[in-house]
């Protein structure tokens, strides 16, 4: 649900906090296919980047 929510909302272009960059429509769409979940190597790519980075 956090991921949905972090794609959505980074999706959403607003002209009142000036020029902040957004997700693209193709970024968007790709993970809504996947159903905003992540693969089995995503986490693990992730967790080993995050376990090299805090030492």
């Amino acid at each position: 649900m956090y991921r949905r929510y972090v794609y959505e909302a980074g999706s959403l272009s607003r002209p009142e906090k000036g020029s902040v960059k957004v997700f693209e429509d193709k970024v968007i769409a790709k993970e809504r296919r996947r159903g905003f979940e992540l693969s089995k190597s995503d986490r693990f790519r992730y967790r080993t980047r995050y376990f090299t980075d805090s030492g």
